[in-house]
């Protein structure tokens, strides 16, 4: 049949429609892609000449009847035989019809969604198309399949016996050494070690690993993983030592034909005798490794198998993390950077990739809820152009403005936006897709922001927000697309309101590679070190309660895995018990949980130690007494008599955990996220790894060490039983409160690489004649370096063949900090700072700025008349109003540059790393000022307003007489970090004796400076201005460098802002 065959069988079935069905069907294609619209011509063309039952459904509609009785109801609507009907009726349709029975039940969900068809009815049966060919291991097969490892196995030991080998057939050893012992079955994985060993390995605690990436060869659809070697590869890789390949490729076929010759060069190498009784024929070595994958589902779980194939995702530790494990710099390939220019296209919302039916299933699940953002239902439905679908968004936004939150404001926003302007990213931004991305973001994104205002957001918030999204979705093709649509829609945030910009690499990944992780850990003794120096911050900067609210959420943080707003908002009722405490992970009014798989129970002894049982059950019992007398109304767990809100604030929580942890572990990228990370992470390594495992690499860790192998108490709690159960993997996702263990392991477990080597190692290993003749060493040595177990042997290898080339700088031991300072962390101060200046730019983006005044009010709890003042001091300063702004307002002060345009707002500072002492410090004497001497913070907020300068200077003045108030406040602001300077700005025409002589004693005498002061000497700017005695200009400097302090004409500004008084 020729396509225009199809087109004209096409129309003419359309035109038997009735108007309404026509309008449901066309409405239903502008959803599907061109892939999917050929099918669905199809299917029409046939509906149109099929008479059955379900065929009419579809075409005419249930009909409208009134209610009958049971007896004589029809029966219910079967779209798994009409699925099965119309694919028999299309040959040529078969090897697609996992993609028909996708485009089917979009169909009936569509239909469903405008009450077509009713909620009960079922979905077509979703095609399965098995991974292995023909599907089923009959025991006949499974028998060859043991055979063939067997044979495998004799032919690389009879090549291990072959004296000088050329380089393809040592890597061919290496290729098929690493498939039988060292769980890697996947030409991906296989193809990356032969390309990366000649960089050697990576050393952590006296064991090797390597950095299997491969993105630098363009490849990005698998995640770079950090890989521990069995004994008999590791041997050869030392051994041997590889050379670089002649050239590398991204292509996942000429891997597969590389990694195969390099085997096939090794099975063409053995005597002829050998290759006759071994009988292995020449095939790509893909299907040996389906047979060696068999192999291993015998002695290891499964979910090892396919994580060793390639079809689990799990991230290995960044550098950062092993570089602690290990007490010395690491520095590895998978982070290298990727081109900073890339961003999303529409070819990423159709990438697609092979999955199980469970995953599928998945997809289509979770996006008919995303496609039933039910506040939206009905309204948009009918829009067939993208001018259309805008005038109906605009419509929605202003006759439904006041009940919608601002997630939905914004979501609605963006989706006129893109009606409008479309995108430069898009090839054809149809207005079935523009829908299909608000409503895959506008459903996931309101149950977990609320009421908040997420461009008040920051970066930090931002990222947590998103890998928290993404980590509830198990499909993977649909977790791609949705961090697409995601990178977009953060994209308009940061370019229409301002929001922090985040790195979009970092969080939503790379074309169709796998969503990136921020893979780093805690470990036990790390966890301790943390908690003793939280506990010892003085008094006088952290008041008792909140350094015990602090701790608490710590501990809860690392203990059990909760998330930021789980540990903040909990209630007194979400822990029972009195001796046997059950914390209880539920939804209530003031905390949504992102899903229904969120809701948990722990039981908090087999998880908190015991002194950590007791404090938390002390600071109970005293907040539950305080409840029951009425001293306190606020039913929450963690509240501060005194604060005006009824739960503790996330801002006066995180920041300081934040500075904790990273000063402790001496690793600036951790944050509170990473808590929920390493509960996951040792969680699995405690409920897998027996207690006899060796866990060297944790040598350094003797806590983390003993936590893991005391397995016993927990085991039973969770599975009555002791030993390994398949059942571990379900337990650590239901406690994580995970749909998925695909996505537990994902997101959130990253020492699965070690794991696997140890649970393989356990159980398959080489034979001490394949060591000895790959080693080059006598069985007697063999035996002798094995005889104290395989880390001794290791060790033996190591010192032979490596000889000290793997040392690098060390780094020094984790240890709690004494009398920890908060001093750096971001003040108080900073936070209004923030604030104000998101909600002033709010305020100058809005076309209507008296509505908007109510509406940031309501958004950001800022109250409206401080909104009114923030605004006029602004202003003031700039010496303008809002209707006269221009550049010339700009002489005496940076302001923002914004898209090309600038805007009335002070610019922040750029470089504030080495000033950032001296900015706190200052920031710290003038929060002080504006407390204890109001008056005088009024004169220097006057003094800045009338003489700062935009550059050179903080202040400069002509006379004395202007001078001297100001420079007696400036004079409070002098600490161990900031200073002034003077510096004397002099006419071309003055003698150096003259300006040492007069000018400088002068302005010293009429200033009262003390001659310690030093002055500085330059020529003004206008020397015909610049009087008899100069001119004074005035700096912040840091003591430390010298130097002015960048942010001092910004904290001025802000202050200026937030409290001058008219």
């Amino acid at each position: 049949m020729s396509d225009i065959s199809i087109h004209d069988q096409y129309s003419k079935a359309l035109s038997n429609l009735s108007p309404k069905r026509l309008g449901i069907f066309q409405d239903f294609e502008t959803t599907l892609d061109e892939t999917q619209h050929i099918y669905f011509m199809h299917l029409m063309i046939w509906l149109s000449s099929d008479e059955s039952r379900e065929s009419k459904l579809i075409k005419d509609g249930y009909p409208k009847v009134k209610r009958q009785p049971r007896q004589h109801r029809q029966p219910k609507f079967n779209s798994s035989n009409l699925l099965i009907r119309f694919i028999n009726a299309h040959e040529a349709l078969i090897d697609d019809k996992v993609e028909v029975s996708k485009m089917l039940r979009g169909l009936v969900i569509h239909l469903k969604n405008i009450e077509e068809m009713t909620p009960e009815t079922p979905l077509p049966a979703l095609v399965q198309k098995l991974d292995r060919e023909p599907g089923r291991l009959t025991p006949n097969v499974f028998k060859h399949y043991i055979s063939k490892y067997s044979q495998l196995e004799a032919a690389l030991t009879e090549s291990l016996k072959s004296g000088n080998c050329s380089e393809e057939v040592v890597r061919g050893q290496v290729v098929l050494s690493a498939a039988l012992y060292g769980g890697l079955i996947s030409i991906e994985g296989l193809y990356a070690l032969i390309l990366n060993a000649p960089k050697g390995p990576i050393s952590i605690r006296n064991q090797s690993a390597w950095s299997l990436d491969l993105t630098l060869s363009g490849y990005y659809y698998a995640e770079p993983r950090v890989w521990y070697p069995d004994l008999l590869t590791e041997t050869l890789l030392l051994n041997k030592k590889l050379g670089v390949l002649d050239e590398s490729t991204g292509n996942k076929r000429d891997m597969a034909q590389k990694v195969s010759s390099f085997v096939q060069a090794l099975l063409s190498d053995l005597p002829k005798d050998v290759r006759k009784s071994l009988s292995l024929k020449r095939q790509q070595f893909e299907k040996c490794l389906d047979m060696i994958a068999v192999g291993y589902d015998i002695y290891i779980p499964p979910f090892i198998t396919r994580y060793a194939q390639g079809g689990l995702v799990s991230h290995s530790l960044k550098s950062s993390a092993l570089s602690r494990i290990a007490g010395h710099q690491i520095r590895l390939d998978l982070e290298s950077t990727f081109d900073s220019n890339w961003a999303p296209t529409d070819q990423d919302l159709n990438y697609t990739t092979k999955e199980t039916c469970s995953n599928t299933y998945s997809e289509i699940s979770e996006e008919s809820q995303a496609l039933n953002w039910s506040w939206i239902k009905g309204e948009i439905i009918h829009d067939h152009s993208t001018d259309q679908l805008a005038e109906s968004l605009e419509s929605l936004m202003s006759s439904r403005d006041s009940q919608m939150s601002h997630i939905q404001k914004l979501v609605i926003m963006w989706g006129i936006t893109l009606s409008k302007n479309g995108s430069s990213s898009f090839v054809n931004l149809r207005p079935g897709r523009i829908k299909t991305m608000i409503s895959s973001i506008g459903s996931r994104l309101c149950p977990l922001i609320q009421e908040r205002d997420v461009t008040l957001y920051n970066a930090e918030e931002l990222e947590d927000l998103y890998e928290d999204l993404l980590g509830t979705v198990s499909s993977q093709s649909l977790k791609r697309k949705l961090a697409n649509i995601l990178a977009r829609f953060q994209s308009y945030l940061e370019r229409e309101h301002y929001v922090d910009e985040i790195d979009s690499r970092e969080v939503f990944g790379v074309q169709n590679s796998p969503i990136p992780v921020d893979a780093n850990i805690i470990l036990i003794d790390e966890y301790h070190h943390i908690l003793t120096t939280l506990e010892g911050i003085s008094e006088l900067e952290l008041a008792p309660d909140l350094n015990i609210i602090v701790r608490l959420i710590f501990i809860l943080g690392y203990r059990c895995g909760l998330r930021r707003s789980e540990g903040l908002k909990l209630r007194l009722d979400d822990i029972q018990g009195d001796d046997d405490l059950y914390l209880l992970i539920r939804p209530h009014i003031d905390r949504t949980l992102k899903t229904n798989n969120a809701k948990r129970i722990f039981k908090l002894d087999q998880f908190l130690g015991e002194n950590e049982l007791v404090f938390l059950k002390s600071w109970l019992q005293k907040r539950r007494d305080a409840y029951h007398h009425k001293e306190s109304n606020s039913p929450f767990l963690f509240y501060l008599t005194g604060n005006n809100t009824p739960c503790i604030d996330g801002d006066s929580v995180f920041p300081i955990i934040h500075s904790v942890m990273r000063a402790v572990c001496r690793d600036n990228s951790l944050r509170y996220h990473h808590l929920r990370h390493s509960f996951a992470t040792l969680l699995l390594l405690k409920l897998m790894l027996n207690d006899k495992s060796s866990l060297s690499i944790f040598e350094a860790y003797p806590q983390t060490r003993e936590w893991i192998r005391n397995s016993e108490g927990l085991k039973k709690h969770l599975f009555g039983t002791l030993t390994t159960t398949k059942k571990s993997l379900y337990a650590l996702s239901m406690l994580m409160g995970h749909a998925s263990p695909e996505t537990t392991l994902e997101h959130y477990s990253h020492l699965l690489d070690y794991m696997a080597r140890e649970l393989i190692e356990e159980r398959l290993k080489p034979t001490s004649e394949q060591l000895a003749l790959a080693s080059d060493q006598s069985i007697c040595t063999i035996y002798r370096w094995l005889e104290s177990g395989k880390n001794k042997y290791r060790e033996n290898l190591r010192k032979k063949y490596l000889n000290g080339g793997l040392k690098t700088a060390s780094i020094p031991p984790v240890k709690a900090i004494r009398n920890f300072s908060l001093e750096l962390t971001n003040s108080n101060l900073e936070k209004e700072f923030d604030q104000c200046r998101k909600v002033l730019f709010k305020l100058i983006q809005s076309p209507n700025k008296e509505d908007k005044l109510t509406q940031l009010s309501n958004s950001t709890g800022v109250a409206k008349p401080d909104i009114e003042t923030w605004r006029n001091n602004l202003y003031s300063l700039l010496g303008t109003d809002p209707h006269k702004f221009g550049m010339s307002s700009a002489k005496k002060i940076n302001l923002e540059i914004y898209n090309g345009e600038t805007l009335p707002l002070p610019a922040q500072p750029r470089k504030t790393v080495q000033d950032r002492a001296a900015y706190l410090s200052l920031l710290t004497s003038l929060d002080e000022m504006s407390k204890h001497q109001p008056e005088k913070l009024q004169i220097l907020l006057n003094g800045f307003q009338q003489y700062t300068q935009k550059r050179n200077y903080l202040m400069r003045f002509t006379s004395i007489e202007d001078a001297k108030p100001i420079i007696e406040v400036l004079s409070l602001l002098k600490t161990d970090n900031v200073a002034l300077k003077f510096t004397l700005l002099h006419g071309k025409g003055q003698s150096h004796s003259n300006i040492i002589r007069e000018c400088i004693p002068n302005w010293r005498m009429g200033l009262g400076i003390s001659k310690k002061e030093s002055f500085e000497t330059t020529i003004a700017s206008n020397d015909t201005k610049a009087g008899e005695h100069g001119w004074l200009g005035i700096n912040l400097v840091n003591r430390r460098t010298g130097k002015a302090i960048e942010g001092a004409r910004y904290a001025l500004a802000m202050n200026y802002i937030l409290f001058h008084s008219q």
